[in-house]
């Protein structure tokens, strides 16, 4: 009797346990340590991209999009006053005189985190298509966290986007292109309509492109950066336009170093946008004048509208030493290319 009383006590043990272990299956098991130790649940330390057996949250972002947290903005260091330290050499007179030119702007040796020449730097001002940093910014993090994009997804035109007007690639609704395809109209051509067409596709809506523009500024430390749209047009009703101050622009420009796909685009002098629905290409002749003229000159971007004068944003590398340099306002594009041109020309003259 009492050997009956063991067996029926170790079989309701051995019971016990199966179910234990039948509802710890090994990745539930990872993830509960995943868990315990501050680990997020979807999502890596690779690519940030979510893996097939890995859900989406119920919740919706704007313009309807479910999305997963990722590490794509992980690790990203935000702009403050103590980002830059400041350098301690003067322009030469010359020079100091040319920078009459601009209404504002900035000189960074990106390398040595260091502003060199700053002028008005930390004023808002209007930036016309300097805008499109922040639009390329966001694509490129959705590319290196969403699964279902990459370079070679296909888009197809809206007729929204193709009523863009402005500088444009004349995009129609007929028409289909790869995001690489439109990462080239946007970096090399400066089209608004390209523009138009990354915020649909990024968020359903341009209204809601620009509400994650403005919050991804915040994110970033830029408290001067206010978009109204993702092209930099002035808006149609109140004629406003989207603003930054120099030395975030420059920032900006700094975090698109970081992305090959990016500098390899926005330094390319000549492009075509090929095949067109009337069978033709269109020639991507990069806005930015020093690609090509300056030595080590890869980016970035060039704008400009009545109110915001001619502006530039340009990246620039030798001898592994990044440098960035912004103007902003002024009259005519020729003088914003020469002072943007002898400010880098004088940062890599001297150590």
């Amino acid at each position: 009797m009492k050997l009956w009383i063991r067996i029926a006590v170790i079989a309701a043990h051995l019971a016990v346990i199966g179910v234990i272990l039948g509802t710890c299956r090994p990745e539930g098991c990872r993830r509960g340590r995943g868990a315990a130790a501050g680990a997020p649940e979807v999502g890596g330390a690779g690519d940030g991209k979510t893996g097939p057996e890995q859900s989406l949250p119920d919740t919706p972002g704007e313009g309807g999009v479910a999305r997963a947290p990722t590490d794509a903005t992980a690790g990203k260091v935000s702009y403050s006053e103590s980002f830059f330290q400041r350098g301690t050499r003067r322009l030469p007179a010359d020079l100091e005189a040319a920078t009459a030119a601009c209404r504002t702007g900035v000189l960074v040796d990106w390398t040595a985190r260091s502003v060199l020449w700053g002028k008005g730097e930390n004023k808002p001002v209007p930036v016309a298509s300097l805008t499109k940093m922040m639009t390329v910014l966001l694509l490129m993090e959705d590319v290196a966290s969403r699964s279902d994009l990459d370079l070679d997804t296909r888009i197809a035109v809206t007729k929204e986007a193709a009523a863009i007007g402005g500088r444009q690639v004349w995009l129609d609704p007929r028409e289909t292109f790869s995001v690489e395809d439109l990462l080239r109209c946007v970096l090399i051509h400066s089209g608004n309509d390209a523009a138009y067409l990354v915020a649909q596709t990024l968020e359903g809506s341009e209204a809601a492109f620009v509400e994650r523009m403005n919050r991804r500024a915040r994110e970033l430390g830029l408290t001067t950066a206010k978009f109204l749209n993702s092209h930099g047009l002035p808006d149609e009703a109140t004629r406003q336009e989207n603003v930054a101050s120099a030395i975030e622009l420059a920032f900006l420009a700094g975090q698109l170093l970081d992305y090959p796909a990016v500098v390899e685009r926005s330094g390319t002098r000549l492009s075509f946008l090929e095949p067109r629905i009337d069978g033709k290409k269109t020639q991507l002749l990069n806005t930015n004048k020093l690609v090509g003229r300056v030595a080590g000159v890869n980016g970035m971007k060039t704008g400009y509208t009545n109110n915001s004068g001619y502006c530039l944003t340009a990246t620039c590398e030798r001898n592994r030493r990044q440098a960035v340099v912004v103007v902003t306002g002024c009259d005519r594009g020729t003088a914003r290319d020469d002072l943007a041109a002898k400010l880098l020309e004088w940062l890599y003259a001297t150590p």
